[in-house]
């Protein structure tokens, strides 16, 4: 319970991009486009949601390795998204790559700068590199993930 004089606690909120399907197949694009519709209408909803302005949240994009990245930057960018949760990130380059980016798509855009949670332990590379992915720009955080 809380009494008036609790300070507030404000929640970081991730909505992590659901564009993975379990099984490589045929219908793996049409499972990606689907996942992306679904996150544009859940932050399309949030923009009008009276708490969406206490809440941050971060969108999971696909690795920069494939080719899915961009369309899941461009679905969530001109939202109220913080960020983006980059997973299997290997090294600073990949960073200075995606800032570039980023750095296009907000010359045309009022607001502040996107931010970036990395998932720098996936591969040992990226242990090995994770000091030099921490300085990396934009970088907000690091989270540890090991799949079982």
């Amino acid at each position: 319970m809380t009494t008036a004089e609790e300070p507030r606690i404000h929640y970081t909120r991730f909505f992590l991009m659901q564009t993975h399907s379990l099984k490589p197949n045929k219908d793996s694009v049409k499972d990606k486009d689907a996942g992306r519709r679904a996150i544009r209408s859940f932050l399309d909803t949030c923009q009008v949601h009276p708490t969406a302005s206490t809440s941050e949240i971060l969108v999971r994009i696909n690795p920069l390795s494939g080719e899915e990245w961009r369309k899941d930057l461009e679905v969530a960018f001109d939202t109220s998204v913080a960020g983006f949760m980059l997973p299997k990130v290997e090294s600073a380059e990949e960073l200075r790559m995606l800032d570039n980016v980023l750095k296009e798509m907000e010359a045309d855009q009022d607001g502040p700068p996107k931010v970036l949670l990395t998932i720098a332990t996936e591969t040992p590379l990226a242990v090995l590199n994770i000091a030099e992915i921490a300085r990396g720009p934009r970088v907000c955080a690091i989270t540890w993930w090991v799949r079982c």
